[in-house]
């Protein structure tokens, strides 16, 4: 599998399968990234919202998903 760039159209789709991997509820990784609520998450994952690289660092620390970090743009 090539180690390449995520692709904006595939970044919620992987952001959902991470915090469900992870064990977390929209609510409860909303709380681990910075106080967002349970909307906005949702939001990130339907790709209502486009996520900063920051965000999904943190996403991705948050979730224990190390491996996803150096992927991100």
């Amino acid at each position: 599998m090539q180690n390449s760039p995520y692709n904006q159209r595939n970044l919620p789709e992987i952001l959902r399968k991470v915090r469900k991997e992870a064990g977390y509820s929209q609510y409860q990784l909303g709380k681990l990234i910075g106080g967002r609520d349970q909307r906005n998450v949702s939001d990130i994952e339907n790709g209502y919202v486009r996520p900063t690289p920051e965000l999904c660092i943190n996403w991705f620390k948050a979730c224990g998903a190390y491996e996803h970090i150096d992927l991100v743009h």
